[in-house]
């Protein structure tokens, strides 16, 4: 799925150099869900598989992201 064309300019894959705009600059969305996560239907935990696939686990409790880091963490 293509990115929206005010985020495009972000997409650092496609395009050479700097961004647009400021990239450590979270919106107040983004704050407000860092402070209060969706813990009942939401994700949050992932870990970066590195088996090549550019894939990642992801896992809804601390168990679970327990179980995927002893899964696919390299020692």
């Amino acid at each position: 799925m293509p990115l929206p064309p005010e985020l495009a300019g972000y997409n650092t894959y496609t395009h050479k150099g700097l961004p647009p705009g400021p990239i450590a600059s979270p919106s107040l969305a983004s704050i407000d869900a860092a402070l209060a996560p969706n813990t009942k239907t939401g994700y949050l935990f992932f870990i970066a598989k590195g088996d090549g696939t550019g894939t990642s686990a992801f896992a809804k409790t601390h168990a679970e992201h327990d179980k995927n880091v002893k899964k696919y963490a390299k020692p």
